[in-house]
């Protein structure tokens, strides 16, 4: 009996006791803590009303630059400086019934009724959007059958341009501004790259620079 109880007792000692568990829960809390702060660190400010304005200006003077020159105006670092914008050149094709007007070819004025082909986009310029010729009528009662073509964005994709319309609203402001000028306000090459230039600048503070400046690709008065 004793000797059983010794044994008994032997084996008693031989066990191992329960390992204890760690506690999860607060290491997760710690973990989480730790991703809070930093969240919270990278996190940007909120913008004060100063700041919101100021990055306002900034984003109406980069546009501004860009519509600049893209339509042979100064920038506003020109204006500055006191330099001038390069001036406009008009070069007559041999051999042909069209001219080129700043790397586009657009069609010589006539001042009878039969409209010349249309002249084609000069290779390798970024996207355009060619709209369909319309007529408008001038102030002196004369007609004008004019062609625009709108140079894009490098962004814009000229297919999706004219699916979606794109071109209306331009259309729209070049007839509004040649319906203004008279047959003879028209006809001299100088005065018309004036107007073409204007034009293209305000489209392209309109469209925010997705439509860069303006091609008159045929122009025929009557």
């Amino acid at each position: 009996m004793a000797k059983a109880k010794a044994k008994g007792g032997d084996g008693d000692g031989d066990a191992e006791p329960k390992k204890k568990k760690k506690p999860i829960v607060p290491i997760v809390v710690v973990v989480l803590g730790l991703l809070g702060a930093k969240m919270f660190l990278l996190k940007s400010p909120a913008q004060t009303p100063a700041m919101i304005d100021a990055a306002k200006k900034v984003a109406a003077q980069q546009l501004y630059n860009t519509c600049a020159s893209a339509n042979h105006k100064p920038t506003l670092s020109d204006v500055v400086s006191g330099s001038t914008p390069i001036a406009p050149t008009t070069t007559p094709a041999k051999g042909s019934g069209a001219a080129t007007e700043r790397g586009l070819p657009m069609q010589l004025i006539a001042t009878h009724s039969e409209a010349a082909v249309a002249a084609p986009i000069v290779a390798g310029m970024s996207p355009v959007l060619e709209l369909d010729s319309v007529t408008v009528n001038l102030r002196d009662g004369h007609y004008l059958k004019v062609g625009l073509a709108l140079q894009l964005a490098p962004d814009v994709d000229p297919t999706v341009a004219k699916d979606t319309g794109l071109g209306a609203k331009a259309l729209d402001m070049a007839l509004a501004a040649l319906a203004k000028h008279s047959m003879a306000e028209l006809t001299p090459p100088t005065e018309r790259d004036s107007i073409k230039d204007d034009l293209g600048f305000q489209t392209c503070q309109a469209y925010e620079a997705k439509v860069l400046t303006v091609y008159f690709t045929e122009f025929v008065m009557q």
